[in-house]
């Protein structure tokens, strides 16, 4: 036996690095699959249908005038007005500006009410409503629960997971109010779940380009909410997963800066203002 081969092709390096297995995903069985994907998606077909049926996607205002703003409407008819209907219009105005979110609330709701929910996102997240702003709000609110439901099951099938309290936890009553509100925290979770999961499984062959542009995607993603993609790109450098962070940032800066006609040249400014005094906001 040929030795010399084998030891010269060590020395210079040329075997794969380890693989830890430890995190190597298994296929879940169909009736699994079924379960899961069938309760999740049932469950938030519900709950979005009882917020569709009972009015409160979008606003709704109360006998005593007290006025109900849901999360996912007032973001999502945000970037409607910034992308599609011009919504600083002034000249240096920025989509971000304390006046800039009065106006649009009170546009939007026709003067029903002087409270403003802030659309503390970055544009990235501009970028991943537009296609939901094309379509009317109830049917964004479903297609955007359903989404929710669909990643929560990818949680919920990862051999890592506890499958049953794992389903559980997605029909607490921490869970219903997510999905009702249309909040990030589903997407988000099962986001940074994603790039845990698969960094650890292979984090030095992740710089590859076809798998580091689906983790660079889901980096950029969480960018919308920015201490998100800084948790988990400081992690990814850690575990030498460079290549992906690199990609997320080049097409994070290459988004912000197609918006920005849009959201006015003053936006970083005021966008960095709003992050910083998000809760005390007052106009």
């Amino acid at each position: 036996m040929d030795t010399t081969r084998g030891q010269e092709t060590q020395a210079h390096g040329m075997d794969p690095p380890p693989r830890d297995r430890r995190f190597e995903p298994q296929v879940p069985s169909r009736a699994k699959r079924s379960v899961t994907y069938g309760v999740l998606l049932g469950f938030g077909a519900l709950i979005a249908g009882l917020v569709i049926a009972r009015g409160l996607v979008g606003y709704s205002v109360s006998e005593d005038g007290g006025t109900f703003v849901q999360d996912f409407s007032s973001h999502l008819m945000f970037t409607r007005g910034v992308l599609l209907e011009g919504l600083p219009g002034e000249v240096g105005a920025s989509a971000y500006s304390v006046e800039t979110h009065v106006r649009f609330m009170s546009d939007w709701t026709q003067g029903a009410t002087e409270a403003v929910l802030p659309f503390g996102y970055s544009p990235t997240m501009l970028w991943l409503l537009l296609p939901l702003a094309l379509v009317s709000l109830p049917a964004a609110y479903l297609i955007w629960s359903l989404l929710g439901a669909t990643a929560a099951g990818s949680i919920v099938l990862n051999d890592r997971v506890n499958w049953i309290p794992g389903l559980a936890f997605f029909l607490t009553p921490v869970a219903i109010t997510a999905i009702a509100l249309g909040q990030t925290a589903v997407l988000g979770t099962a986001g940074v779940f994603f790039l845990a999961t698969r960094t650890l499984t292979d984090p030095i062959n992740q710089n590859r380009l076809g798998r580091g542009v689906v983790l660079a995607g889901i980096l950029w993603a969480l960018g919308a909410k920015p201490p998100l993609a800084v948790t988990g790109a400081t992690a990814m450098l850690a575990l030498g997963a460079v290549g992906p962070v690199v990609q997320a940032v080049g097409f994070t800066l290459l988004g912000a800066a197609v918006l920005t006609p849009w959201l006015g040249s003053g936006w970083l400014s005021d966008y960095w203002a709003l992050m910083g005094t998000y809760d005390r906001v007052g106009a």
